[in-house]
């Protein structure tokens, strides 16, 4: 039942992205009505795990079907599909002769065995502390495995994709981190569809601000379709946070700091903060037990 599900997702971004033609207008209602699927993850609690993973499929549908409603002009089936059906930007991504990414195999090995370890320091104790670090390290080598395994897939179906993620742990302000090396894949998405339009009319805090209020709602959505409402609150508390955040380092000006202590400001109060969006992962970690 759980594979059905999660086939009828792939199926519908398919179905959708084959369906945005015509005008704006048009392709908008279309998005319009591919969005209600969004209520799915709701309804499929069969498997602790599959909510989660149902949601986090559908939201990226819903963000690239936006894209493909926002265009200029209809893109060809064949890219219309491939964006509506992964997260990854491929509207205009170009197409290179197929290769084999070595460093990715490295960090697919390195990230995945840290990942595991977090988990595993999740599981094997109840010391708040420990757990905590476990969950935090599990989301930040989780992610970096993920972005490893999709540079060695694309490449070897010869598509050259931009970094996905620039070693986020070297940033030395948190602005730094949130746009310039996490998650460069919604980062990319969050700074050309709600900072830049409002950059460009000189207001660039508003446009920070959207771009993290948009950032929490995509995550609030997951963590209630996983979880429930309260892991949603917490999210929120994560990711609206930043905005402050981001604003008194700029106000202390971090980025003038010496290397070294940038780094420890942003690596520590990332931590600190994480709290907030590691304690729902812990519980989604022990619901699966």
């Amino acid at each position: 039942m759980a594979l059905l599900v999660l086939l009828s997702v792939h199926l519908h971004s398919i179905a959708f992205g084959l369906m945005m033609t015509g005008s704006r207008a048009r392709r908008l209602v279309v998005a319009l009505i591919g969005w209600t699927a969004l209520a799915m993850p709701f309804y499929v609690r069969f498997e602790p795990w599959l909510p989660g993973i149902t949601a986090l499929m559908l939201v990226g549908v819903a963000v690239r079907l936006y894209d493909l409603a926002m265009e200029k002009e209809v893109l060809p089936a064949w890219r219309r599909v491939l964006h509506a059906s992964v997260w990854i930007e491929m509207r205009r991504t170009p197409r290179i002769a197929p290769y084999f990414h070595r460093r990715s195999v490295g960090a697919l090995v390195v990230f995945g065995g840290l990942a595991a370890a977090g988990i595993e320091l999740v599981f094997s104790t109840q010391v708040f502390l420990l757990r905590w670090i476990g969950g935090a390290l599990a989301a930040y080598a989780s992610f970096s495995a993920f972005c490893a395994l999709a540079m060695l897939l694309w490449s070897a179906l010869g598509f050259a994709l931009p970094r996905l993620h620039d070693h986020p742990i070297k940033s030395r302000t948190i602005a730094e981190f949130w746009g310039e090396r996490w998650n460069r894949i919604v980062g990319a998405w969050l700074r050309t569809s709600c900072f830049m339009p409002l950059a460009r009319r000189r207001m660039p805090r508003l446009g920070l601000v959207a771009a993290f209020t948009v950032s929490t709602i995509l995550h609030a959505y997951l963590a209630w379709a996983a979880l429930d409402a309260r892991a949603a609150l917490y999210w929120c508390v994560f990711f609206m946070l930043q905005i402050p955040l981001v604003f008194a380092e700029r106000a202390l000006r971090v980025a003038r700091w010496p290397p070294a202590l940038g780094r420890a400001w942003t690596i520590g109060v990332m931590f600190l903060a994480s709290y907030f969006f590691v304690e729902p992962e812990i519980r989604f970690f022990d619901s699966l037990r």
